[in-house]
């Protein structure tokens, strides 16, 4: 039998590889894209982001932690997560296509209203993907994700490239996500074999949103807090000005999502196996954090002080006005695996209560910030 340092050390090594590669693939491609599209092109695209965000959170619904945390699922309860995200999903991206006009509207941006509708359609292709993700994270399966991960981002990309050098410009970025997904999905219901039945479960339903309803008031804090920015420099700037705050949070997001984006994925399954042994939890999160912070912290500020030479030499001079904001973003996520993980470990712990009023006090600094 695999012991559990074997199985992190494993899920670790697959997971950071998964990130590598994933994110390298997407990296590069973004770089490529960067130089044939106009950076206002990439500010549209961050208009609707939140919209996006926010209906993804609504899909999960906290039910995701709530199963990996538990020793033990049923086919019943897995199920019901199925049908309850496939329910919610059709539902929001209903309320997205008939708000269409009306985000269009707010941003001043009439493509918007086409944007958001066909881009919407990756709600219900995410929804239909997530039991699958759950269980192969549950088994501490990084291997396939891995694999997942990297012939998706490199043909959805390669077709991305194609369609911007043939002159569809901001579409190239739509498709590329929408194509993205569709692989994902479609890679992860050949790889895993697990198929729902036709069954939904109150009591199951009922046990999982007790501890997710908190974890899903969470992450709609949390999504609020990362996309109020794309909001506010999207309605109240150029969408170049956007365009170019988000070229530097992809940038900041290689290292912050490589390292403790890693530990975060990994870790979390295999301290809820050790949850009701708190020496041993104790002990492994504290090594987890310190070796979390330490490494975030080199890489983030070698990042701050290399942005410029970096962002010049990978995607051109056009995008110089992105340096300040990267400088400043890496700067400001040095505490990150500190956050990141504390908070993993209140979800192992059960804590969701705690976290969401941790989430409520973020925000309510953070609104005078944004005024």
């Amino acid at each position: 039998m695999t012991s559990l340092k074997q199985k992190s050390f494993n899920g670790v090594t697959w997971s950071f590889v998964d990130s590598v590669a994933g994110s390298g693939t997407s990296f590069i491609i973004g770089i490529i894209l960067a130089r044939l599209l106009d950076p206002s092109v990439f500010g549209i695209i961050g208009m609707v982001a939140i919209f996006f965000a926010i209906s993804r959170t609504f899909i999960d619904s906290g039910f995701s932690v709530g199963l990996i945390r538990k020793v033990k699922c049923t086919e019943i309860e897995y199920s019901t997560v199925f049908f309850f995200n496939l329910g919610i999903s059709l539902i929001l991206y209903l309320l997205l296509f008939v708000a269409a006009p009306g985000i269009a509207g707010f941003f001043k941006e009439a493509q918007l209203i086409n944007i958001t509708r066909v881009m919407g359609l990756v709600i219900i292709i995410d929804s239909l993907a997530i039991v699958q993700r759950i269980i192969l994270i549950r088994a501490i399966d990084f291997k396939k994700q891995t694999l997942i991960s990297l012939v998706s981002s490199l043909i959805s990309g390669i077709i991305a490239i194609y369609l911007a050098f043939s002159g569809f410009g901001i579409w190239s970025l739509v498709y590329h996500v929408l194509i993205k997904q569709i692989l994902i999905l479609a890679l992860l219901w050949i790889m895993s074999h697990w198929r729902p039945v036709v069954a939904f479960s109150k009591d199951a339903f009922r046990d999982l949103f007790s501890f997710g309803s908190k974890i899903l008031g969470t992450s709609l804090i949390t999504t609020l807090q990362n996309n109020l920015y794309y909001v506010i420099i999207g309605r109240f700037f150029t969408p170049a000005s956007l365009g170019f705050y988000t070229r530097a949070e992809q940038f900041n997001a290689i290292v912050t999502t490589n390292i403790t984006g890693t530990m975060e994925r990994v870790f979390f399954p295999v301290l809820a196996t050790i949850q009701e042994e708190p020496e041993r939890l104790k002990t492994n999160f504290k090594k987890t954090v310190r070796t979390s912070f330490f490494v975030t912290f080199l890489s983030l500020a070698f990042l701050a002080a290399v942005a410029e030479p970096l962002v010049i030499i990978l995607i051109g001079e056009k995008w110089t006005q992105s340096i300040p904001y990267l400088q400043l973003l890496a700067v400001s996520s040095i505490f990150y695996p500190i956050n990141s993980l504390n908070l993993n470990i209140l979800k192992v712990k059960g804590r969701s209560d705690l976290i969401l009023k941790l989430q409520v006090i973020k925000l309510l600094l953070l609104i005078p910030v944004l005024l």
